[in-house]
C-alpha cells in the first residue's frame, strides 16, 4: 500500500517557497561573479546528503563573499574537519539562515572577534554564538572570503540556506540565483532486485542505458526484461550544469508502471537528524565494491526519510501475470531539464531462480531484527546493537581468524560484512592477548581498512577487555600504540621578519593527532590545524614579535593515546 507525505506539511512547505521565491531578486548572489557549482543540494555523499550547492572558484582563495540579506551573525565556528571556518548568518525577514563552509578568514571585524576568543580559550577549534545585535550586517556587505579550510577536498564555497525555524537545510536552487543550467540530466544505470521472501539477499542485475533520441534513454541492447515474481528496481543518474563538467545530484525522481506514478521523491528539505539513511536510500553494496551510486526505488523497513512524496507497495512491484509493462523512469533538475528511461517487463513463468528450494538454508550466525536491540557474545567479543541500529532485519555473520601480526593484541574479528549498512553506533568489546600493565593504557580498537593500513576507533581497557564505539561492519583488532607524533618544521626560523608563518608538519602513526599547543616566550600562541595536509599553522600577523630579539618556540603534539612529542628552538627576529 502506498503512502503520500503528510499533506499539511506539503502545504505549508510550498508556501514557505513561494513567500520567498516569489518575489524576484529577494536575496542577492552570495558571490559577485557568474556562480558555476561543483555540487548540488541532496547530492549523494559518503554517510549524508549534501545540504547546500559548492560555488567554484576556480583553484583560487580569498574570493569575497557577500551577505544575501540583512541580517545578523548568528554563529560562528572554526574546527579542522567538517565545514572548517564557517559563518552562520540569521535573516528574520526572510525567515531563513545562510550557512559559508570552508572560508579562508572572516572580515576583519569577526576576525579579531575570534582571534580573541580562540586565545582566551586556548584552542584553535570555537563556537560562538554571538547576540543578536553583535553584528547586524546589511545586504551586500562583505563578511568572509573563500578557501579550502575543513574537510574540503579542493578550494570552493559550501553555501546553505536553512529553514530559521528548524535549521532544516532546503534548497538554495529555489531561490533564483543567476545560476545558468540549460542540460539535462543523464542516465547511466538501471538496476533490477528481486525480491524472495525465503532468502535474506535480493538478486540484482544491473543494465547499462544508452541515449536513444534526445534526453531519452533505452536499456543497451534489450528493450524488455523477462521477470517473475516481486522485483524492485534503482536508477543511477547524475545531473550537469554549465559550465563545469562535474557530475551533480538529481532533484526529482518519479517512476511509473503504464503511465501511472509507482514512485517519487523530491529533493526540496531534510533534517541532519535523517540524513545517514542515505545508506539505505542507495545501493551501499554496489557503492562500496564498485562505487556506483545507484538510488533504489524501494524502501527498507527501516527508512525514515521524509523526502518521499509517494511510493506504492514500499516500492515493490509483483510481476505474475501474462501483462507486459511499460515502465519510465523520470529524473529531473531543479530547473526542470528532464530525461527519461523506458523500458518493458513481462511475466516469465519460467524464471524461477528467485525462490530457493525449501531445504536449501541461510547460511548465519544469528538473526536480528532491525526493530529491537540485539546482543551477540563469544567467549572473545561482546557486541551489542541498539534498536533500529539496521534498515531490515540482518542475517548475521561473525568469523573469528587468528593471526601472528604482532602489531595485534587480539585475534581479527570479521564482524558480519562491509557491504551492509549500519546506522546506530554500537558497542564493540574484544578480549586482548595478555597484556603487560604499562600498555592497557595504550590500547585501543582498529578497523583493517587495507593490509597495512588501520583506522583508529578508540576504547577503553577494563579487565582484559578493549570496549568502544563504532559504526561500521568489517575487521576489527586491538592494537597499541606508544609512538608520540612526529614533528617537523618545513619552514625556516631564519630571516623570520621576512615570513608570514611557521609552519610544521605533524603525523602520527596509529591514533592521530588530538592536542597540539603552541607557545613563544612561554605565552600560548594560536596555530591552525589542517589535518588534510598535516599541517600545523601560527601566522605571525596574530604574533607582535619585538624586532632584534631572541625568542624560544616551544610546540607539543598528542595523539589521542596520551603520546606527546616536543618541538624546542630559539630564534631571533
Amino acid at each position: 500500500m502506498g503512502y503520500i507525505k503528510n499533506s499539511i506539511f506539503l502545504i505549508l512547505f510550498s508556501l514557505f517557497f513561494q513567500s520567498l521565491t516569489g518575489q524576484e531578486n529577494t536575496l542577492r548572489a552570495p558571490v559577485n561573479f557568474q556562480m558555476r557549482l561543483a555540487g548540488t543540494f541532496g547530492e549523494l555523499r559518503s554517510d549524508h546528503f549534501h545540504a547546500g550547492i559548492d560555488i567554484k572558484t576556480y583553484g583560487m582563495r580569498g574570493k569575497k563573499i557577500y551577505a544575501i540579506a540583512d541580517g545578523y551573525i548568528s554563529r560562528i565556528k572554526v574546527s579542522a574537519e567538517g565545514y572548517g571556518k564557517a559563518i552562520y548568518v540569521h535573516h528574520p525577514k526572510e525567515g531563513i539562515t545562510s550557512v559559508f563552509g570552508h572560508l579562508k578568514r572572516f572580515n576583519k571585524e569577526l576576525n579579531e572577534y575570534v582571534l580573541k576568543s580562540q586565545y582566551k580559550n586556548k584552542n584553535f577549534e570555537i563556537q560562538l554564538f554571538p547576540d543578536s545585535d553583535q553584528f547586524p550586517v546589511k545586504k551586500g556587505d562583505i563578511i568572509g572570503f573563500s578557501g579550502n579550510s575543513g574537510r574540503s577536498s579542493g578550494p570552493h564555497i559550501h553555501f546553505e540556506i536553512r529553514n530559521i525555524n528548524n535549521q532544516h537545510p532546503v534548497n538554495p536552487l529555489h531561490f533564483n540565483f543567476n545560476i545558468k543550467d540549460n542540460i539535462p540530466p543523464k542516465i547511466f544505470n538501471l538496476a533490477v532486485y528481486s525480491h524472495s521472501t525465503k532468502q535474506p539477499t535480493h538478486q540484482k542485475d544491473i543494465y547499462e542505458a544508452e541515449a536513444v533520441s534526445g534526453d531519452s534513454y533505452q536499456l543497451l541492447n534489450q528493450d524488455t526484461l523477462y521477470l517473475n515474481g516481486p522485483h524492485s528496481f534503482g536508477i543511477r543518474a547524475f545531473d550537469f550544469l554549465n559550465g563545469t563538467k562535474n557530475w551533480c545530484g538529481i532533484y526529482n525522481l518519479k517512476l511509473l508502471v503504464d503511465s501511472t506514478i509507482v514512485y517519487h521523491h523530491k529533493l526540496d528539505e531534510f533534517s541532519f537528524s535523517e540524513t545517514r539513511y542515505i545508506n539505505s536510500f542507495i545501493d551501499f553494496e554496489e557503492k562500496i565494491k564498485n562505487n556506483l551510486s545507484i538510488q533504489k526505488t524501494h524502501l527498507q523497513p527501516n527508512n525514515k526519510l521524509s523526502i518521499y512524496n509517494y511510493v506504492k507497495g514500499k516500492g515493490i512491484i509483483s510481476f505474475d501475470d501474462t501483462t507486459t509493462y511499460e515502465l519510465q523512469y523520470i529524473v529531473e533538475d531543479t530547473y526542470g531539464n528532464k530525461a527519461d528511461l523506458s523500458f518493458y517487463v513481462k511475466n516469465d513463468p519460467g524464471k524461477i531462480q528467485n525462490e530457493p528450494a525449501e531445504n536449501d538454508s541461510v547460511d548465519y550466525d544469528k538473526l536480528m531484527p532491525f526493530n529491537t536491540a540485539n546482543n551477540f557474545h563469544t567467549e572473545d567479543i561482546k557486541i551489542h546493537f541498539p534498536a533500529n541500529a539496521f534498515y531490515d532485519t540482518l542475517y548475521f555473520n561473525y568469523n573469528r581468524k587468528k593471526t601472528s601480526n604482532r602489531l595485534f593484541y587480539s585475534d581479527i574479528h570479521q564482524i558480519h560484512n562491509i557491504y551492509t549498512p549500519v546506522h546506530k553506533s554500537f558497542s564493540l568489546s574484544i578480549n586482548t592477548k595478555e597484556m603487560k600493565n604499562h600498555l592497557t593504557n595504550k590500547a585501543f580498537i582498529a578497523k583493517i581498512k587495507e593490509e597495512g593500513e588501520y583506522e583508529y576507533e578508540g576504547g577503553k581497557y577494563l579487565n582484559g577487555s578493549i570496549t568502544t564505539d563504532t559504526r561500521e561492519f568489517g575487521e576489527y583488532v586491538v592494537m597499541v600504540d606508544t609512538i608520540a607524533p612526529k614533528i617537523e618544521l618545513i619552514s625556516s626560523l631564519e630571516n623570520i621578519e621576512n615570513q608570514k608563518s611557521i609552519k610544521f608538519r605533524v603525523t602520527d602513526n596509529l591514533s592521530d593527532i588530538k592536542t597540539y599547543n603552541g607557545y613563544i616566550d612561554g605565552e600560548w600562541v594560536l596555530f591552525e590545524y589542517d589535518p588534510k595536509n598535516d599541517l600545523l599553522i601560527h601566522k605571525l600577523k596574530n604574533h607582535q614579535l619585538k624586532p632584534g630579539s631572541e625568542h624560544e618556540l616551544e610546540l607539543y603534539v598528542g595523539d589521542h593515546k596520551g603520546n606527546i612529542s616536543t618541538f624546542y628552538r630559539r630564534f631571533e627576529k
